[in-house]
């Protein structure tokens, strides 16, 4: 958000650091969301010197990523109730 207008950003492949996408960040924001990789490898956003933590994008990702750290915590957090056999 604190880039200059018009500062040129690149979508760049972390394993080989090749560039796979390039915009113009306008109202300090780049709009990346034309790219639309067929790959889980991950990426960094690279403008005027600084660099994005790195991601993947791909569809349903948060689930993808998420949802077993989910239900493992539903277990966790309700595996008393119904199931422990009475003595």
């Amino acid at each position: 958000p604190e880039m200059i207008e018009k500062t040129p950003f690149e979508v760049v492949r972390k394993s080989d650091r090749e560039v796979v996408f390039s915009g113009i960040i306008e109202k300090g924001k780049g709009d990346f969301s034309r790219f639309n990789p067929e790959t889980q490898e991950e990426f960094i956003i690279a403008a005027n010197g600084q660099e994005s933590f790195p991601f993947r994008i791909g569809p349903n990702w948060l689930e993808r990523v998420t949802y077993r750290h989910m239900v493992d915590f539903m277990i966790g957090g309700r595996h008393y109730v119904g199931n422990v056999s009475e003595i």
